[in-house]
């Protein structure tokens, strides 16, 4: 049976699967989350992926070249204007599409934070 967060008990090591399970569910679910991920990864494109809203290079960073048409114009809405032209659809797309990057993000995140927050979160201590 697998373990979920919810099934973990308290005082238990949070290892990088619990960790990348945590981030895909909050990649999916938190626009706060799904928000700050978008905008991380989009800083990830070169700056001509930027311009042209495309992958051209592949090097497992930033969007793939299926989301980045669709993101990269997502991700600099936000920038430009925060969640105010996220309509349902774009929401949905976001939930849909981020927690595949649940990775970079981890990589990219400080840990100890990330420990803190899911703490809080389930209560461990």
């Amino acid at each position: 049976m697998q373990t979920t967060l919810f099934d973990v008990p308290k005082k238990i090591k949070l290892t990088k699967k619990l960790k990348g399970e945590f981030i895909k569910k909050k990649l999916g679910t938190d626009m706060k989350w799904i928000m700050k991920a978008v905008i991380t990864i989009y800083n990830q494109q070169t700056e001509e992926e930027k311009k042209k809203s495309e992958s051209l290079v592949y090097n497992c960073i930033g969007f793939t070249s299926f989301d980045a048409a669709k993101l990269t114009p997502i991700a600099k809405s936000i920038i430009k204007h925060g969640d105010t032209y996220l309509n349902w659809g774009y929401k949905q797309t976001l939930k849909a599409r981020m927690p595949k990057y649940w990775k970079q993000i981890f990589e990219m995140c400080n840990q100890e934070k990330l420990i803190k927050i899911m703490e809080e979160e389930y209560g461990h201590q």
